[in-house]
């Protein structure tokens, strides 16, 4: 959990390009469940489950698998759908949110 947030199209593809050339190199990133829903003809949102893999740890180490939630604002421009707004929640399996302590936060559970 970062909360970066980028605005317009060189903010996006900086970070995204320096990731992909350094710890995302080696990742695979499988698509999961995915629902649509059409606000109008021209509008929709689109969340789907990723699954990553081969992430690198700053030590260069192979890192853990993970799961994120992409959330996707589209407006289709002739006959292309073009993003609008994206966000990319990491999910914390079995963990109900997350609890902010000495300046770091971590997932909990309060059903334990």
């Amino acid at each position: 959990m970062t909360g970066l947030w980028w605005r317009g199209r060189g903010a996006i593809a900086k970070p995204h390009d320096y990731a992909l050339k350094s710890f995302f190199a080696d990742t695979t990133l499988r698509i999961g469940r995915t629902e649509t829903r059409h606000l109008g003809p021209d509008v929709a949102v689109v969340r789907t489950r990723l699954h990553l893999t081969g992430q690198r740890a700053p030590d260069g180490s192979r890192a853990g698998d993970r799961q994120t939630i992409l959330t996707a604002i589209l407006r289709r421009e002739g006959k292309s759908w073009l993003a609008v707004s994206a966000q990319n929640t990491e999910v914390s399996p079995g963990m109900e949110t997350h609890l902010a302590e000495d300046d770091t936060t971590r997932p909990v559970d309060y059903r334990r």
